[in-house]
């Protein structure tokens, strides 16, 4: 699709179920394969969990936001989270209960995941 942006290893999972790449939504099979496909590809490098792109500012994925002891080992102190619309498939939700464990601080934001949404 021309105006749909995904990393290639997304592509390839929906691909590998369903003979065919399609956007959003993906049905349970495709969905279970694009999360396994994200858990390779943060074991392998090939998508980072998270990079500094300020000084102490950190911007991470799915599997950074919602691993409490990789953020508390990182020096994070606080999460906001603006993928956190649980009406969407592909939300991140971190587990505030072990965040505050590890004394970290949650904002959840209801924001719809998109390139298109104003915020």
């Amino acid at each position: 699709h021309p105006n749909f942006v995904a990393p290639i290893y997304g592509l390839e999972a929906v691909v590998k179920v369903s003979g065919t790449f399609h956007g959003t939504p993906y049905n349970t099979e495709e969905q279970y394969a694009i999360n396994q496909a994200k858990r390779v590809a943060d074991v392998t490098g090939d998508q980072t969990r998270m990079d500094e792109v300020f000084n102490n500012l950190l911007i991470g994925n799915q599997f950074a936001a919602e691993d409490s002891p990789f953020l508390a080992l990182n020096g994070v102190t606080h999460v906001v989270n603006t993928a956190g619309t649980f009406s969407e498939p592909d939300c991140v939700r971190p587990n505030e209960f072990h965040l505050k464990q590890f004394g970290i601080e949650l904002l959840n934001l209801e924001i719809n995941d998109k390139s298109d949404v104003s915020i």
